[in-house]
């Protein structure tokens, strides 16, 4: 019985995204994010607070060759943590499905305000990133800019088990400073991990950000 449990445990984690070793940290707090998929209209918890988003996905094709994405979505997050979210994203690409050329790379933009009347901006986009010569790779980055404070976020490409980085992020991690202070995963199974004893602000932005791009539908996340 014992064996089973572990064995138990260990398919799990291999089905979770690889972490830094300060995320990874038993001390870390994991919780889990649910109400992300299925209909336009919605509410997605973490914790104590609640998303409830409004959202859509459309992708026009033209001739087969010019294909548009664009997206749309509000959330009023209320609970422990109280925020409004205004979020869109639009990527342009032509080409057939064996070359596509991007003419407007990947672009997701989300305008943040509390009751208080603090506001911000997460944004997240495609970037071309070297590898040999003139090899390059499409990956993602963005930040958050909310309350005179600025985070980055990293994707995250590797699960748990499994040797080949994915094509596309299976999450994020949210940057302070330099200092890893929470991971979004995205994929399969939604889940927020947090650092321990961060600042209140901190957390605040590590549970909006989870919401918002656990529940943003863009032509990665569209079964």
């Amino acid at each position: 019985m014992i064996l089973l449990a572990a064995l138990g445990v260990a398919g799990c984690a291999a089905h979770t995204m690889q972490l830094p070793p300060s995320l990874a940290a038993a001390s870390s707090i994991v919780r889990d994010i649910t109400g992300t998929q299925g209909s336009i209209a919605g509410a997605a918890r973490v914790g104590d607070s609640v998303g409830r988003y409004q959202r859509s996905f459309v992708r026009v094709t033209v001739l087969e060759a010019d294909r548009r994405d664009a997206g749309s979505m509000t959330m009023a997050i209320s609970g422990a943590v109280a925020m409004q979210a205004d979020c869109r994203l639009s990527e342009r690409s032509i080409g057939g499905n064996t070359l596509q050329i991007r003419v407007t790379p990947f672009q997701m933009s989300c305008d943040l305000i509390n009751n208080q009347g603090v506001s911000g901006q997460l944004e997240l986009f495609e970037i071309a990133e070297p590898v040999a010569g003139p090899i390059v790779r499409t990956t993602r980055a963005g930040g958050i800019r909310y309350g005179g404070k600025t985070f980055d976020l990293l994707p995250n490409y590797r699960m748990n088990g499994q040797d080949v980085s994915h094509a596309t992020p299976v999450g994020y991690i949210l940057m302070d400073a330099g200092s890893e202070i929470a991971a979004i995963e995205t994929d399969t199974s939604p889940r927020l991990i947090v650092r321990d004893n961060i600042e209140v602000e901190s957390e605040e932005i590590a549970v909006a950000a989870a919401l918002i791009l656990t529940t943003f539908w863009d032509k990665r996340t569209m079964q």
